[in-house]
């Protein structure tokens, strides 16, 4: 959490430092810009994570205040997830955004060098 709130705090000053500079030093652009964002806690297989929902909507709305348009999920099942996914990325290839982000707190899982996120009925022997 004090990581989180140590980058958030950087943020906020670095878009705050930006308002004052000339366009040729740093430019804030005003063009469209899409984030998606999951926070994952209530697990059905493990113990519960205490601060990804809060983490979650934190950043959620940090990136509000620096002119996203935010996609939020709440502890989403599998099915939940990829429906989320497959919206954002549609979004994002229909859309004229110059700048995207994803956002994910919770579980994950590696496997033979491949990521994958951990919606809340992952089960810990798949």
């Amino acid at each position: 959490m004090k990581d989180l709130l140590s980058t958030l705090i950087f943020l906020l000053a670095a878009v705050a430092a930006m308002q004052g500079q000339p366009s040729r030093d740093i430019t804030l652009s005003a063009g469209k810009r899409l984030a998606g964002v999951v926070g994952v806690s209530a697990y059905q297989s493990v113990p519960p994570l205490r601060n990804t929902l809060n983490d979650a909507d934190s950043i959620a709305a940090t990136l509000r205040f620096l002119g996203f348009e935010v996609m939020t999920l709440r502890d989403p099942n599998k099915q939940q997830l990829d429906l989320f996914l497959e919206n954002y990325f549609n979004r994002l290839v229909k859309g004229d955004y110059e700048a995207a982000l994803f956002y994910y707190s919770g579980h994950g899982i590696s496997v033979s060098g491949n990521n994958y996120l951990a919606p809340v009925d992952a089960r810990r022997n798949s």
